[in-house]
């Protein structure tokens, strides 16, 4: 889901009405999104809490699962209902089936070539890069690859005649909202992984990697970080950012998952905006 300007003014003055309070909605950000809001919002201010608030759930994704959330807290509040009803009247969001008229039998093509080389034990996990504009629902592409393309293609790697034994653990993880350096991402990337995993908190990876090896016996584990361009210029160079999210994989989670660990990190840029940052690495390539 995509806001305007004047629909974010809205849902923000929506949500100021159904959460009055500093604590009501630290609550509702809590029990909805399982987010600490003061990790994310460090304005003092309510009003600006709600606004970035509001900017930090479109960045990641999940606008829509704001707005579900906060109705669901405060049923009875007469502000949100009436917006959530004039958003769905007027939304013009990527219908559910257009990742499926989209032709990417070659994304498909290179993805189960990669994966191959992925099942050798001695590698470590596939990482693939997902960009474009927010009209391109990469979000719904990646639940393609979780619920179809993966245990196809994995089905015809190990000659497994019975596709229902695949199964993919989807695990979404976040961007911080700022991040300059990689120890910074590497430790918010930690903490990410120790909630969706359920695993202790510390300082060292062995928890994360016991957890990540019991999902790999059950079957493919495919994780998912979505990030707006913007959000990597706050490396000296984008491209660092980029980079570090690979060393992550392949430095800190130490484990030899025989293609069965595979990572997406999905850029995304403003659709009104040209994109930039990966256009000028590929054309950088070309040249050479």
């Amino acid at each position: 889901m995509q806001l305007s300007g004047a629909e974010i003014q809205r849902f923000q003055k929506a949500l100021l009405k159904a959460y009055p309070t500093e604590e009501a909605l630290e609550q509702m950000v809590g029990v909805t999104l399982e987010e600490n809001l003061n990790e994310h919002v460090k304005n003092e201010n309510l009003g600006t809490k709600v606004y970035e608030l509001i900017k930090w759930a479109e960045s990641q994704g999940r606008l829509d699962e704001l707005l579900k959330g906060a109705i669901a807290q405060n049923p009875g509040n007469p502000s949100l209902q009436p917006f959530a009803q004039n958003i769905k009247s007027t939304a013009t969001d990527t219908p559910p089936l257009l990742p499926y008229l989209v032709d990417r039998s070659q994304h498909v093509y290179e993805f189960r070539n990669a994966l191959t080389e992925a099942v050798k034990p001695d590698l470590a996990p596939l990482i693939c890069i997902v960009y474009g504009n927010y009209q391109q629902c990469h979000d719904k592409f990646i639940d393609r690859l979780a619920s179809e393309e993966i245990p196809k293609i994995y089905v015809n790697l190990t000659n497994n005649q019975i596709q229902s034994q695949v199964y993919v653990h989807k695990k979404p993880l976040t961007w911080p909202d700022w991040c300059d350096t990689s120890s910074k991402l590497f430790g918010h990337l930690r903490y990410s992984l120790e909630k969706v995993l359920e695993t202790a908190t510390g300082n060292d990876y062995a928890s994360i990697t016991e957890a990540i090896n019991r999902l790999l016996a059950e079957g493919l584990v495919l994780v998912n970080t979505l990030v707006q361009e913007e959000q990597l210029y706050a490396y000296e160079s984008g491209l660092d950012g980029i980079k570090d999210y690979i060393k992550f994989w392949q430095n800190e989670i130490c484990i030899q998952p025989k293609g069965r660990l595979i990572v997406c990190l999905c850029i995304r840029y403003d659709a009104k905006q040209p994109p930039s940052l990966l256009e000028r690495l590929w054309g950088d390539r070309k040249k050479k």
